[in-house]
């Protein structure tokens, strides 16, 4: 009885370290699979960054930095409001841009309009005043929104002014 005891308590102190190796290499695998995810995710994800300011025409370059193509290209408008109205006085209105492929850049123009009272009327060249030479007061926001080829939506946030170009936030 003592022998079939000492051999019942051998098999499962096999059994008890073999589920823990199958468990840990579960674990690990998972671990694996998942960073391999991540690493293809970044193979294919598109990183837009604005290069240059252009004034004729009145345009953005933006940059296509990462490998995959960025579609659906869209800058948000800006709104300024000159005496603390809570509507805006001016609109900066930047064209949208279907696709920037990896390596490539495109010029997005842009329109500064003057709103008043439901009438909208296009002013002067805007993009200069995103220039740290031209501006000296403000950096100004711009946020850039697109997809991967997968249809995730990604976003870079930039200030642009005074301080140059700064990358605020990507996701």
């Amino acid at each position: 009885m003592s022998e079939c005891s000492l051999l019942g308590w051998l098999t499962l102190i096999v059994l008890t370290g073999t589920g823990g190796v199958i468990a840990w290499y579960t674990v690990e695998t998972q671990r694996m699979r998942k960073e391999m995810t991540r690493q293809n995710a970044l193979h294919v994800q598109p990183f837009v960054f604005v290069t240059e300011i252009v004034s004729q025409p009145d345009a953005l370059v933006l940059r296509n930095m990462g490998r995959g193509a960025a579609l659906h290209i869209q800058i948000d408008d800006i709104e300024f409001d000159v005496d603390g109205a809570s509507t805006p006085d001016y609109v900066a209105k930047f064209s949208t841009v279907d696709v920037i492929e990896a390596g490539n850049d495109v010029r997005a123009t842009t329109e500064l309009t003057h709103v008043r009272k439901g009438q909208a009327k296009t002013l002067f060249s805007f993009v200069s005043g995103l220039d740290p030479n031209v501006q000296k007061l403000h950096d100004l926001p711009i946020s850039i929104s697109y997809q991967d080829i997968h249809g995730t939506q990604h976003k870079t946030e930039l200030t642009m002014g005074k301080s140059g170009t700064r990358l605020v936030g990507y996701a």
